[in-house]
């Protein structure tokens, strides 16, 4: 009898913080989904987001550029003036195109090309933009994106290119 006491109160410290967890996940779930009965808590939730992506690449103070080709003929060309940058780029395919001149004090830039002769070119025009966040996504065959200028507008901009031979331009002179 004296041998199984320690057994049990062993396993009994072991639960309680498992269960403790467990009620904490749950708490925390219930308040994001409450963030999201107005559009504006869900523009607040979504801004916390942009906020934190933007102080991980603040901690990191390094710039960085990562190039992923797949396929034959991709070219890509990458110009960055910033304290802090993370440009990650990604084609899959043949005769793919990235041309970007980006300047800001962060850059957060993802760029994914799946198909045959895209193009993307950005043409930033040296503002005083403190975060430009940008994911980009072409998916299917002949998709061309241009973006010329940068304004408070587009800093924090997600574009999604699906289907095939679609364009947009997109120019800026704040």
């Amino acid at each position: 009898m004296n041998a199984i006491f320690p057994v049990v109160f062993l396993i009994a410290i072991l639960s309680f913080p498992k269960v403790t967890a467990q009620e904490n996940s749950a708490s925390y779930i219930s308040s994001s989904i409450q963030d999201l009965n107005t559009p504006n808590d869900a523009l607040n939730l979504i801004n916390e987001q942009f906020l934190t992506r933007q102080a991980q690449i603040n901690n990191s103070n390094t710039n960085i550029t990562l190039i992923t080709q797949v396929g034959e003929n991709n070219t890509s060309s990458v110009t960055t003036f910033a304290n802090q940058s993370e440009v990650t780029l990604g084609q899959y395919g043949n005769n793919n195109n990235i041309e970007l001149a980006l300047s800001a004090t962060t850059i957060d830039y993802r760029v994914l090309q799946n198909g045959n002769n895209n193009q993307l070119l950005e043409f930033n025009t040296g503002t005083t933009t403190q975060l430009l966040q940008r994911n980009i996504t072409q998916t299917g065959n002949g998709q061309r994106l241009e973006i010329h200028g940068n304004n408070a507008l587009q800093d924090r901009m997600v574009i999604r290119m699906n289907n095939d031979h679609q364009s947009l331009i997109i120019r800026n002179n704040q």
